[in-house]
């Protein structure tokens, strides 16, 4: 490809390509803001090989990071195949720390590990043998740090975690003297493992805490995170809410469980560590709170959680105003303007490309977070991955479109006074779709979602217009998990249905009734669509690959099984979804003069009413050609945590083996085939497009195409 450098002082890695192909950066770390370069046909050149559909084009396997202040500048970090996928979902770029550690003279050799662990490690080969293996990383240790110090928090190494070579284990390499990393990490599989299962003896602080009295735990665990994330915290803060992230919640854990013997048992030690405590007691004062107790065999949760999830509730939903118009605003009929937000993401960029459909639509502020990578090209890249074909470009120039940097928590959601005026003046419907998907997090670390959500209803109810905008909030299936029956198109005021369930699901449902609450309060016309599973496009099979099912359906083919049996498929396309979403964002709340009538939000379901049975795909999948058989779920389970176990023999785990503990929640509620199901009833009536759907079935054979392409050798 031709790229012309860029003559910047202090930007000389930096460079930036020139037009002759269109340039596409696709996410492939958003933890270490890295893409890939995909070039397509630009002014005067065309790639000989196509080797990707969505955008057409060559992947080149090249990752790439953004300038942090210069739109357009790109620098080089290494290749697609030199990424080791982490058990939490994370990929780190081993190329990277390799290219760094061998600027040190003393080390001759080395060789990145972690593929499936919480975090990496590295084995090094010293340029002179010593005696003694200890003093050689105490040699070294400046390098490390200075690593430390660049590359992403869950990349860095641990000090147990650099292993020194033997004499008598060199490296196997190839004839160009490359390391072969496989057969490297078998002959080093009994150190890595021991390193991994050693890390709680690793000291960040200075030596134990030697009693259980309150008075000598709190200050240990304060200098504990105060020494991993490098700032002082008061006892009171979220861990989550000040940037702490899996690598770091991992280092507060492995040196807690060396506090002495009664606290051991506590924790799940070895090489699958269980941070969960961590996350339900994410501040210095309940991590101390949750230490005594399991060493005294006292209860962890004093308080009852359908009373935690009611104070959340009432916290964020007290001293609602109600809304009053600004004299002389007028409201316009037909002609809407909408606010969304994370229109990036998978459903959010379908919403878009619906509103964009509409010539009754006339503006549309999209929410977006921060990102070093300018917006346009996220939202052109998002597009282009399920077949959209607008321009972003154009229609930012038209108007039309106004993208903004958001930061929903803050104040005035961190909008500035000029841009606010014209939403409060404008804006007609509201929809909330931006939330994060984390499965670890407990509840009290969607804090900052539940201030957003206030935040859009302020923003709402501030309106200078007759009417507030209509606030539709885009909830999930997982809000209502525990329900015993057909879950109905109405809230749920009994908490119990989300106790057990995960952080994200009882999230959802907090949001829900802080919406609740501010229609009853102050009028707010709300609506809240609790969306079931979303598959992939109709387009193009594009199907977000970070999700479960795409998961489960490639380390099908990687390991050569899928379970026989699995909860019946109501799975409803995301684009349809993101069409249906806006219709009834639009047909049902068509008139805002009833808003003050409201004394509940309404409620809609986007779920696919006709089920498509799990062994239709599964037949699919094994008549495909790839050798696949269909297996017991328990088996295929077993078979999954076998190979996570085996994370330090291999680079490629299947993907689905970080999910081992998900699946067999998901595999084993309501007896293993039966699932949630969302009532209808009123939604079809309000929308026929969902009455008319048909099952997943007609969609499957473009899904199983697009996902066996993920991967280059399927």
């Amino acid at each position: 490809m031709d790229i012309a450098s860029q003559n910047l002082k202090d930007d000389w890695m930096y460079i930036r390509f020139q037009d002759c192909y269109k340039t596409h950066f696709l996410p492939v770390d958003e933890e270490s803001n890295t893409y890939e370069l995909v070039a397509s046909a630009g002014s005067f050149a065309t790639p000989i090989v196509i080797n990707h559909d969505n955008p057409r084009g060559f992947a080149t396997g090249d990752l790439w990071t953004p300038h942090p202040t210069i739109p357009g500048l790109w620098r080089h970090t290494g290749r697609k195949d030199s990424m080791i996928a982490l058990s939490n979902g994370l990929k780190a770029n081993t190329k990277e720390i390799e290219n760094m550690l061998l600027e040190d003279t003393r080390i001759s050799q080395l060789l990145v590990f972690g593929a499936g662990r919480f975090l990496l490690g590295v084995i090094v080969v010293p340029t002179h043998w010593k005696q003694n293996q200890g003093h050689f990383v105490e040699d070294i240790w400046p390098t490390v740090e200075k690593i430390n110090s660049t590359v992403p928090t869950y990349m860095r190494l641990l000090r147990g975690m650099v292993l020194v070579a033997s004499p008598s284990k060199p490296f196997a390499t190839t004839d160009k003297n490359s390391v072969k990393s496989k057969e490297t990490l078998a002959l080093y599989a009994d150190e890595i493992e021991s390193a991994y299962l050693n890390l709680g003896t690793v000291a960040f602080c200075e030596g134990p805490a030697q009693t259980f009295h309150h008075a000598d735990v709190l200050p240990f665990i304060r200098g504990i995170v105060r020494q991993v994330i490098g700032r002082e915290l008061s006892d009171d803060a979220n861990f989550f809410e000040y940037g702490v992230d899996s690598l770091q919640a991992i280092r507060i854990w492995s040196r807690l469980r060396s506090l002495n013997a009664p606290f051991a048992p506590a924790v799940d030690g070895g090489a699958n560590f269980s941070t969960s405590a961590l996350y339900r007691n994410p501040t210095v004062s309940k991590l101390t709170s949750y230490v005594l107790a399991q060493a005294s065999d006292a209860a962890q949760d004093s308080e009852d959680p359908c009373e935690h999830i009611n104070a959340l509730v009432d916290l964020y939903s007290s001293d609602l105003c109600d809304h009053t118009s600004l004299p002389g605003t007028t409201q316009e009929v037909g002609r809407y303007v909408f606010l969304v937000t994370g229109t990036t993401g998978a459903l959010g960029c379908q919403l878009l490309e619906y509103l964009l459909r509409r010539t009754d639509v006339c503006k549309i502020f999209c929410l977006n977070r921060p990102s070093t990578l300018s917006i346009v090209q996220r939202q052109s890249d998002s597009l282009a991955r399920y077949g959209i074909s607008y321009s972003v470009q154009d229609q930012v120039n038209s108007g039309r479109v106004v993208f903004l940097d958001a930061a929903l928590a803050e104040e005035d959601l961190g909008l500035s006074s000029i841009t606010l005026a014209e939403i409060r003046s404008t804006v007609t419907h509201i929809i909330h779709n931006a939330w994060q998907l984390n499965f670890n997090l407990a509840l009290d670390n969607f804090t900052a979602h539940f201030a957003g959500v206030r935040g859009l209803i302020n923003l709402s109810l501030s309106s200078y217009r007759s009417f507030p905008p209509s606030f539709i909030f885009i909830s999930s299936i997982g809000a209502t998990s525990g329900y015993p029956g057909a879950v109905p198109e109405t809230p749920l005021d009994d908490p119990t249905v989300v106790i057990g369930q995960t952080g994200y699901s009882q999230s959802k449902y907090v949001a829900e009734r802080i919406i609740d609450k501010a229609a009853l309060d102050a009028g707010l016309p709300a609506f809240i669509i609790r969306c079931g599973q979303l598959s992939g496009s109709t387009v193009n099979g594009a199907w977000n690959p970070q999700e479960f099912i795409p998961i489960l359906l490639r380390s099908s083919f990687e390991t050569g099984t899928i379970p026989e049996s699995f909860p019946d498929l109501r799975w409803i396309p995301v684009d349809v979804a993101g069409e249906i979403i806006v219709e009834l964002s639009i047909q049902g709340t068509a008139n805002p003069q009833t808003s003050r009538t409201y004394s509940t939000a309404s409620y809609w379901h986007v779920e696919n009413p006709d089920a498509a049975a799990w062994s239709e795909m599964v037949e699919r999948v094994t008549s495909c050609g790839r050798g696949v058989q269909s297996v017991s779920t328990m088996e295929w389970l077993e078979s999954l945590g076998r190979l996570s176990s085996s994370a330090c023999t291999r680079q490629q785990l299947p993907a689905a083996a970080a999910l081992v503990d998900f699946y067999r929640q998901y595999a084993l509620s309501r007896n293993g085939t039966e699932r949630i199901k969302l009532d209808t009833t009123d939604t079809v009536r309000k929308c026929p497009r969902m009455a008319s759907l048909g099952s997943a079935t007609q969609w499957m054979d473009k899904y199983l195409h697009a996902i066996r392409s993920l991967t280059l050798d399927m």
